[in-house]
Formats: C-alpha cells, structure tokens, sequence
C-alpha cells in the first residue's frame, strides 16, 4: 500500500498568524527599546536594550528560516516507511517493513516494534 501524507499544509496555514505575531512582537519590542535608548543615560543600558533586539530579531529570522525550508511528511510504499517529523532532524527517517515484527497504535503515538527488539515510535 503506498501512501504519502505531507505534514506542512496545515502548518503554513498556521504560520501566517505565527508569522504576524512574531512581526508584531519585534516592533512592539523596537519601540520599547528605542524609547529606552532615548530615555536612558546609561551607555551599558543602551548597549544592552539594543542586543536584546539584535538577539530577538535574528532568533525570529532563524527560525522562520528552519520551518520554511523543512519539509515534513510520512510516505510508504511496499519496501519500507520513510518519515520526517523533526526540522531538527537532518536525515529522514527509515524502517524496512521486513524488520517489523509488530505496530502498536495509541492516542498520540505509532510504535514499531522491529525484529531485533528495539522499537521506533513515531
């Protein structure tokens, strides 16, 4: 039985609103560093309050990076099942069905049980 299930329609759905908070988020976060910048006399405080937008901005730039270029999906086929569900995970997933003894099905996961006795839950 061959299959593909791709795991990002929903999710870009979801970004756009994600998306918007972030941006709303770096300028409410702008303002209130600039108006700190303007209002202190400190010259650390203002090094400070600039770093934490400098941070802020590159993490939101990062991460929007990482979700757009990663691909998330399940797809079988008679051979094996190839997954990826992590956009921290570099490979994607594979388990041969041949290796498989058994699969156990509960509320919020898939188990694999293969042959050797390890176990894969996706």
């Amino acid at each position: 039985m061959d299959f593909y299930i791709d795991l990002n329609e929903d999710w870009e759905h979801h970004w756009q609103t994600e998306r918007k908070i972030m941006i709303a988020a770096v300028v409410v976060l702008s303002i209130v560093c600039i108006l700190n910048i303007i209002v202190t006399k400190n010259h650390f405080n203002r090094i400070v309050y600039i770093a934490l937008l400098l941070c802020y901005v590159v993490s939101m730039a990062y991460s929007y990076r990482i979700r757009i270029r990663t691909k998330y999906y399940v797809r079988s086929d008679a051979q094996m099942l190839e997954y990826k569900l992590h956009a921290m995970d570099r490979l994607k997933q594979q388990l041969l069905w041949e290796s498989i003894e058994h699969v156990k099905f509960g509320a919020t996961y898939v188990g694999f049980y293969k042959r050797t006795g390890k176990r894969k839950q996706l």
